[in-house]
């Protein structure tokens, strides 16, 4: 196996889980969101990113973003649950809102 073959196999896993964790994660949010006020919030999130061990969740609405920080311990415990249960062992995020 060439070093270009094993560098573009890393580019790859590490995009997958990285697509892997921001879909975990959009999930999770919804959920709870669901369980814990009875709210669909699918529309007013925009997009999850990640840089490095920061990941970004942006909104439409300002209000939305101080909802889903007043749970986020909920949410970060399921996420890292679902995380784990996959086989997934990043625990060193940092959530921010947009």
């Amino acid at each position: 196996m060439q070093i270009n073959d094993i560098i573009w196999n890393r580019i790859r896993h590490k995009d997958l889980e990285e697509q892997t964790i921001k879909s975990i994660l959009w999930k999770t949010i919804i959920d709870e969101y669901k369980i814990k006020k009875n709210i669909d919030i699918s529309s007013y999130l925009i997009s999850i990113s990640i840089s490095w061990s920061t990941i970004f969740i942006k909104t439409n609405k300002p209000l939305i973003n101080k909802e889903i920080s007043l749970i986020e311990n909920i949410i970060l415990e399921k996420f890292f649950w679902k995380l784990k249960k996959i086989g997934i062992n990043r625990y060193d995020f940092e959530i921010r809102y947009l």
